[in-house]
């Protein structure tokens, strides 16, 4: 499953780039810029959330993942029905599986040593309803819309949101919401040993 997330991330510039080419066509010259770089960063960010797994990563694929989604189902609006199927299907697919439990636990197991075992827990359904969607959506809306207002022209605006956002879009939010699994966190009786001894040592 992990290979199988990042090769469907890998082809999706080439499955839904016309389609999110026919969402931005109506925009201005800079904004469509602004747009395109955005889309192409959020797409490389991604890319290594998956070929370098880390707990970080995760959080990364929660947020650029459904922006995938979202703004392929947008282009059902402007761009051919057959392009917009593509799309939709595929970026639904990559979606499904950057976030799928392969790739939880791939990045919950990322930091372990020797043979200590991490798992991701399972996230509950309360947070998957409706807090998690959403504040993945802030966070890809206080990123882009900065940037996004400056090139439109809209100087107060777009300094006073890039300003607001800056190092630290959704810090209004839950840390919980957003971040990856938690990990619960099995040691061999030997290396927990180990480490008291250790802590007692500095401690003395």
């Amino acid at each position: 499953m992990v290979w199988t997330a990042r090769i469907a991330w890998i082809v999706l510039p080439f499955t839904t780039g016309a389609a999110f080419d026919d969402v931005l066509q109506p925009w201005s010259r800079a904004p469509q810029t602004v747009g395109e770089v955005l889309l192409w960063a959020a797409w490389f960010a991604g890319l290594i959330a998956l070929l370098a797994p880390r707990p970080w990563g995760f959080t990364i694929l929660r947020v650029v993942a459904p922006y995938s989604v979202a703004i392929a189902i947008a282009s059902a609006w402007s761009a051919p029905w057959l392009v917009a199927v593509l799309a939709i299907a595929t970026a639904s697919f990559a979606m499904v599986t950057a976030l799928s439990s392969a790739i939880a636990h791939a990045c919950a197991a990322s930091t372990a040593y020797g043979p200590e075992q991490r798992f991701p827990l399972r996230v509950p359904v309360t947070l998957l309803a409706g807090p998690l969607p959403i504040a993945a959506a802030l966070i890809g809306a206080a990123i882009a819309s900065g940037p996004l207002l400056l090139a439109n022209g809209d100087l107060v605006a777009g300094v006073v949101a890039s300003q607001h956002n800056q190092g630290r879009p959704g810090a209004s939010l839950p840390a919980t919401t957003t971040s990856a699994p938690s990990t619960t966190t099995r040691l061999p009786a030997a290396l927990n040993d180990a480490i008291t001894r250790l802590e007692q040592a500095v401690a003395k």
